[in-house]
């Protein structure tokens, strides 16, 4: 018994079609799921860092900055950054002298980039 090629044709064209949205679903599964567990860390620094610890809050500015795992999200990352710095954390420092040096989420300003670049470094020649 001969099956016509439009027949076979039809039935790969379905068994593909079939193969393709099960992979999509997989997919954004994962993705959800990628995005569920990445919240859960994320809020435990953020306790953290609403209690003072420093390296938490530069996590969360880092992250913030950089997009790992988040939409870049400037002004969030300020306000970690601002946070970690104020309690003298040198990478919070510098990576604040970064932003107004480049204006990201603020406005460039020279005086400020070099007053945390300078307090960055300050620290670091103390330990060093």
């Amino acid at each position: 018994m001969l099956v016509s090629l439009d027949t076979q044709c039809s039935v790969w064209r379905g068994t593909l079609k079939k193969l393709v949205l099960m992979l999509l679903v997989l997919v954004a599964s994962n993705a959800t799921a990628y995005t569920e567990e990445a919240k859960d860390p994320l809020k435990k620094l953020e306790t953290l860092a609403e209690r003072g610890h420093a390296e938490s809050a530069f996590l969360l500015g880092s992250i913030y900055y950089n997009g790992d795992g988040v939409v870049v999200n400037f002004p969030l990352a300020l306000k970690w950054l601002r946070k970690a710095a104020d309690a003298n954390h040198a990478g919070a420092q510098f990576l604040l002298g970064l932003m107004y040096a480049e204006g990201h989420g603020v406005r460039r300003n020279l005086d400020t980039t070099v007053k945390w670049f300078d307090k960055a470094t300050r620290k670091q020649v103390r330990h060093n």
